[in-house]
């Protein structure tokens, strides 16, 4: 039986900084690297002899010295695993460029189709379509391009690509597009694919099927759900080849709305999220992205700074987005002659205020008229 990883789209030493305050960003470009290292080790312990690396190891084409370093030294560290690495749009020349020297178990390609042999039946091929990104719009090159990958029908073909897949027989080098229906009945038994974040799969034709391991860790709400890498098993004897997506992220985004129409408080809120959060399947290890939503009565005393405050003991890290609107009967303060009546009906009749402003407004008005001033409830 032979085993073997997908995976894609690691970018490591991404800057993070977008979410997170620059030293949790730190921590997590950190974590990046160290969730590719405990997937060496989860590849180790299982009898994987091959990790295919679809593209996006690293997030721009200037690479840290010291994460370089690290994964030149754990590809030395595993010589019975082979690591076939196809660059991406995001990272040519970067991690070649900032090594030493090129470990002996790590397998390259370039512009052109390269095949290497990984055992006796089966076969890895693999071009870099992000070498052709730029370059003037040629349908004929790009038909003559995909014609010269000629696999063996009668060996077991891996092809490994980075790009964005199209489903017709018309594709564009330069738009660094995989034309599906070019692809079929060629004798593939499996195309691995880079460049898409989520991960996603279907069949190719009869004999093949092609998959997006997606990204290994999320690093943004634009990633929410599970990652990880897809695992796959050859059995050369009966010649089948079986696939099945593996969640290996250390943490998850999630994002996600809660209506708050009917809270009077910010104990009401937090019971609600909290029940969100559980059905979410958050742990606390994850990054979250809530939305408050509903409109709330103008006697409700919930306090968006206290929920973030409590939620982000919670979770990793949180972001709070307050879409709360206000409530107002005004029907019922018609007849209403203290001065808070009084105060609803001026606001409410002033063809000066927006309508969308008036509703806060009397909220802050009754606040100050009850001495609580609005600071405290809403933020």
């Amino acid at each position: 039986m032979l085993t073997i990883i997908h995976c894609a789209d690691l970018h490591l030493d991404s800057r993070m900084e977008t979410l997170l305050e620059p030293g949790r960003a730190a921590r997590r470009r950190q974590e990046l690297l160290g969730n590719f290292l405990r997937m060496i080790d989860f590849a180790r312990q299982n009898g994987v002899s091959l990790i295919l690396i679809a593209g996006d190891l690293f997030d721009t084409d200037s690479v840290s010295p010291a994460s370089a370093a690290t994964l030149a030294r754990a590809m030395e560290d595993n010589p019975d695993i082979l690591f076939a690495y196809l660059q991406g749009n995001h990272d040519r020349g970067s991690f070649l460029s900032a090594i030493k020297e090129q470990p002996d178990n790590l397998l390259l390609f370039d512009e052109n189709w390269l095949t290497w042999r990984i055992s006796g039946q089966v076969r890895l091929w693999g071009a870099e379509l992000s070498a052709y990104a730029g370059r003037p719009a040629d349908l004929e090159g790009s038909r003559a391009f995909w014609e010269e990958l000629k696999p063996d029908p009668t060996c077991i073909n891996l092809v490994m690509l980075h790009g964005t897949a199209v489903g017709g027989r018309e594709a564009l080098l330069s738009d660094e597009e995989i034309p599906l229906g070019l692809l079929r009945d060629r004798g593939i038994d499996y195309l691995a694919l880079g460049h898409i974040h989520q991960h996603q799969s279907g069949s190719l034709d009869k004999r093949g099927s092609w998959c997006y391991a997606g990204c290994l860790e999320g690093r943004g709400f634009d990633e929410c759900g599970p990652h990880g890498f897809e695992l796959i098993r050859i059995d050369e004897k009966s010649r089948t080849l079986t696939h099945s997506f593996v969640p290996f992220a250390k943490r998850r985004f999630y994002e996600f709305s809660v209506d708050l129409t009917d809270c009077m408080s910010s104990l009401d809120a937090m019971d609600l999220i909290r029940e969100r959060a559980d059905q979410e399947g958050c742990r606390r290890e994850d990054i979250l992205h809530i939305i408050l939503e509903g409109d709330l009565a103008l006697e409700s005393e919930l306090s968006p700074a206290l929920l973030s405050s409590r939620l982000e003991e919670a979770f990793y890290a949180l972001r709070l987005e307050d879409r709360t609107g206000i409530r107002v009967d005004y029907d019922s303060y018609e007849g209403d002659l203290s001065f808070r009546g009084t105060f609803i009906r001026l606001v409410r009749e002033d063809p000066s205020l927006p309508e969308d402003m008036k509703a806060e407004i009397i909220r802050c008005g009754i606040r100050a008229l009850s001495g609580t001033t609005s600071g405290e409830s809403r933020q």
